[in-house]
């Protein structure tokens, strides 16, 4: 597993347009060797947008996603691979605000 892809998920959310259903997904990654190198700092927060049923996703899921190409050679959400297998948070840091994260130890 390439860590430099694996993200988190923190948000989703789905909408219908003309009887097609669409998915938003905000993740949260690392920055790539080459953005650190060019001084990047901390996390990257990203959306993706995709027609594919992506609706099993939760927040705190560590996913890897998957880009085809789409209209004029851009990349899409192809895919999403869930990795379960997951043991120990990646993003160290990063603020344990995300509901549902495995990672969080509840405070109740």
């Amino acid at each position: 597993m390439n860590k430099e892809k694996l993200c988190m998920v923190i948000g989703i959310s789905s909408y219908e347009k003309e009887g097609k259903k669409s998915f938003t997904v905000q993740l949260v990654g690392q920055y790539s060797q080459a953005e650190k190198e060019a001084g990047a700092v901390g996390f990257k927060v990203f959306n993706e947008w995709t027609r594919i049923d992506i609706g099993y996703l939760k927040p705190g899921d560590m996913v890897t996603p998957v880009y085809d190409r789409g209209f004029q050679d851009k990349a899409v959400l192809g895919d999403v691979i869930v990795h379960k297998d997951v043991k120990e948070n990646p993003f160290g840091d990063l603020p344990q605000v995300i509901a549902g994260n495995p990672f969080v130890k509840s405070s109740k």
